[in-house]
């Protein structure tokens, strides 16, 4: 099986909870490596790298307020 390195950013809207998950397995809040936010457009953005595996759809994203 081979597995990448991978920048992975996600962005919606500003007071948003993000839930990310690779390969299945769920990203800790902890985990995030840069997390910013722009009030004047109301976009909030996570910033991480993760280890991807071959195969369909490795990542998932769920976005709540």
């Amino acid at each position: 099986m081979t597995i990448n390195q991978a920048t992975v950013r996600v962005k919606g809207p500003l007071g948003a909870h993000f839930e990310l998950s690779v390969n299945g397995q769920r990203i800790a809040d902890t985990q995030v490596g840069k997390k910013s936010s722009l009030e004047e457009t109301g976009v909030l953005a996570w910033s991480t790298s993760a280890s991807i595996s071959a195969g369909t759809q490795p990542l998932e994203r769920a976005c709540a307020r």
